[in-house]
């Protein structure tokens, strides 16, 4: 597992996750855009629960 930072999430903030090796791979070779295109479950999700993933 890595964990990982997200900067282009929230205009405000920097969401903190946790992702397997492979998709922490695919983050970083596509980039924050296109892999939360391709993976909308993880951006709704991360959208709908800032307190968890910003540390409000």
């Amino acid at each position: 597992m890595a964990a990982v930072k997200l900067y282009r999430v929230f205009e405000n903030g920097v969401a903190r996750l946790t992702l397997c090796y492979f998709h922490s791979i695919e983050l970083f070779v596509r980039g924050e855009t296109i892999f939360m295109a391709k993976h909308l479950k993880t951006a709704k999700t991360i959208a709908s629960d800032k307190v968890r993933y910003l540390g409000l």
